[in-house]
This record gives C-alpha cells, structure tokens and sequence, in this order.
C-alpha cells in the first residue's frame, strides 16, 4: 500500500519538474540522493574526527589489563522470534 502511494507522489512531482519517463526521473533521483547520503557521510566521519583528536589523541593508552569473565557466549544468545538460524 505504501508503494503504491510513494509511486503516485513520485510521479506528481516528476510531473511538476517536466520529468515525462518514470525511469529517467528515478535514475537522476537516486543519482542526487547518492551524492547527498555520499556527502553527509563524509561530514559525519570528517566532524567525527575532528571532535576525536580535539578532546583524545590519535592513540588510545590504556595501563590496564581487564579480564572479563562474565560476558555472554555468543552461542547463548538469544535472537528474536522472527529470526530463524540455518
């Protein structure tokens, strides 16, 4: 139901821009929100970066050892009803 609303308001606004072939409207649709998505990824791992060498450095020293002895064995988790393993 929700393709079938998304295909109609795409389509409207390809009519509004002069854009005639769905196909062609679609290509340059996921062309300019590639580039935005590319773009926004590199801001966030750029900002990320920059926010972690201003307040750490670029190596973590750790003088501690820590032995972690009651952590979950992978094998006994538990997945979500809605997961089946092979």
């Amino acid at each position: 139901m929700f393709i079938l609303s998304d295909l109609i308001i795409i389509q409207g606004i390809f009519r509004t821009v002069g854009i005639q072939d769905f196909a062609d409207g679609q290509r340059r649709l996921i062309k300019e929100v590639t580039d935005a998505a590319n773009n926004l990824l590199e801001f966030a791992k750029s900002f990320t970066k920059a926010v972690w060498l201003e307040h750490f450095d670029d190596k973590i020293i750790c003088d501690r050892l820590f032995d972690v002895v009651h952590a979950p064995i992978v094998d006994d988790l538990t997945l979500p009803f809605f997961v089946t393993l092979p």
